[in-house]
């Protein structure tokens, strides 16, 4: 059974991707361009929308079979998620390994064995290594424990699996606040003490399964006037938030670390919502569908490239057209480079995924219709 794609769905995985770019890139263009430093909202709120894009998509996938009863889909599910997320992971570890020996960037590679099982992360700060990877390692918990974790609850009740999937995700959320609460007090560091500890943060994921629960089993409620207009606009008042709240504020805000993060990925969630069943141009579906691939390769290549720019030609240009440059490099590159990891190493795991485990559901099936509010 092939798997349908939405190309809205896709549309939003390029613009989780883009604002990552929009980020990371802004360290070329800030000396001559002061107020492109707003654009560090990006690399937040990528990561937060590709967090509820991937609770959506694999919530849906869940749903689905798990609909079918017992749990002999188990072992497929797992295959096809490695084969998608590890080998580019692990490719980008070695790669990281290098850059750190070669004196690229900067890590201790004392932990590294930590990043090989995803807990480099688990309960307090991201090492120094690989940074970037904190986020992969969030999701590939999330894929382990969540189908884990849904079944034994379902077994220990009696519950049907779609109702332990609805309760499981709805504990973690108050979970995952209860525990940022906990924390708050003593957590100097918004991002790296809080935003980026897994422990803390697997409810903006679960968003993603409650908005798929709702998708999938009671289409209707989603129909309601303005429902997606106005969780889309705590997704814009939620970036504008963080973008005019100076780093020394959002370390001393029981509200940033608390509160804040569990609306942004309701607001992310109303990005999804809104636009599931619009008609996108093809030029738009085209370009969506395009970074869409490559988004997993570039936002494992961007960082490398911007270390390399810098290590190789400094930083950074008071000249607007010398900083236009080196953005326009690092853009480039970046996108040649991903779609060349794509179509030579990505794409070749994702066809033996296909071949050996091939997928049994759709995430999104063409039979639900949402209102747009």
């Amino acid at each position: 059974m092939s798997v349908r794609r939405n190309d809205w769905l896709d549309l939003c995985r390029a613009l989780a991707i883009m604002l990552v770019l929009l980020s990371h890139g802004r360290v070329f263009l800030r000396s001559a361009l002061p107020w492109t430093e707003y654009f560090r909202f990006g690399g937040f709120f990528g990561v937060e929308l590709f967090f509820v894009l991937s609770g959506f998509l694999i919530g849906g996938i869940l749903i689905r079979l798990a609909g079918q009863g017992g749990a002999h889909w188990l072992r497929g599910f797992y295959a096809r998620r490695w084969f998608r997320t590890l080998p580019n992971y692990y490719l980008f570890v070695l790669v990281n390994v290098m850059l750190v020996l070669w004196g690229v960037r900067p890590g201790e590679l004392g932990e590294l064995w930590k990043y090989l099982v995803f807990v480099q992360n688990l309960f307090g700060p991201h090492p120094l290594f690989f940074p970037e990877a904190w986020s992969l390692a969030v999701e590939e918990v999330f894929y382990l424990m969540f189908p884990v974790l849904f079944l034994l609850v379902g077994r220990a009740t009696g519950w049907p699996h779609p109702r332990s999937i609805l309760w499981v995700a709805a504990a973690v959320i108050l979970l995952s606040l209860g525990a940022r609460i906990l924390v708050a007090g003593s957590a100097g560091d918004w991002t790296e003490e809080v935003r980026k500890v897994a422990f803390l943060r697997f409810d903006t994921l679960m968003v993603g399964v409650l908005l798929a629960w709702v998708y999938h089993r009671h289409p209707q409620w989603l129909q309601r006037r303005g429902l997606a207009t106005g969780m889309s606009s705590i997704f814009v008042a939620s970036a504008i938030y963080f973008s005019l709240m100076p780093d020394a504020e959002l370390n001393g805000s029981f509200f940033a670390k608390t509160f804040y993060l569990s609306l942004v990925p309701i607001g992310c969630a109303g990005v999804l919502l809104v636009g599931l069943n619009t008609r996108l141009p093809d030029w738009l579906t085209k370009g969506g569908a395009f970074l869409a691939r490559i988004s997993y390769a570039a936002y494992l290549v961007n960082l490398p490239v911007a270390l390399a720019l810098v290590y190789f030609f400094g930083c950074c240009e008071t000249s607007f057209w010398a900083a236009f440059a080196m953005w326009l490099a690092f853009m480039a590159l970046t996108l040649a480079i991903s779609y060349a990891v794509y179509e030579t190493y990505e794409k070749r795991f994702n066809a033996l995924r296909d071949r050996y485990f091939p997928a049994t559901v759709s995430g999104v099936p063409a039979t639900v219709r949402v209102g747009h509010g």
